[in-house]
């Protein structure tokens, strides 16, 4: 794990971040355990949109593991889940028409900009033309 993440006080999560973790991804989920490792350690502010919820409680499996994901992500002690308020969905509509990117995309990065992250990780290619934050692809970590 690269030790620049470390000096990042407030950090931006796309949903990918917490499906390679929740999965296990043999690539990505080391990865992601070791970030979240380092930034709990370093008491490191994690922000994402409340649709990382929705997006993680979509997937077709059973009730009892849904369940355990849901309380599972609300006990991080350092996530800060963001509600879509107006100023987010005015800065994701000009996010989106500016850049095209998809609604949950935009809503994401409206919730990083509108919480002043230092930085927002990703493992969406496309979303680093968003050059209004630092976006860093887990790839490269």
């Amino acid at each position: 794990m690269k030790k620049d993440l470390s000096k990042f006080k407030k950090v931006g999560i796309d949903t990918n971040f917490f499906i390679y973790y929740f999965q296990k991804h043999p690539r990505f989920g080391p990865i992601v355990k070791n970030a979240l490792n380092l930034f709990s350690e370093h008491q490191t502010i994690l922000t994402t949109s409340i649709l990382t919820m929705t997006e993680l409680l979509s997937f077709k499996t059973s009730g009892m593991l849904l369940e355990r994901l849901e309380k599972e992500i609300m006990l991080m002690a350092n996530l800060q889940l963001t509600e879509v308020n107006n100023e987010i969905a005015k800065e994701a509509a000009r996010i989106r028409r500016n850049f095209g990117f998809s609604l949950v995309d935009a809503i994401q990065l409206a919730t990083a900009v509108e919480n002043n992250v230092e930085i927002f990780i990703t493992n969406d290619k496309k979303l680093q033309l968003f050059k209004e934050l630092r976006v860093v692809l887990l790839a490269s970590l």
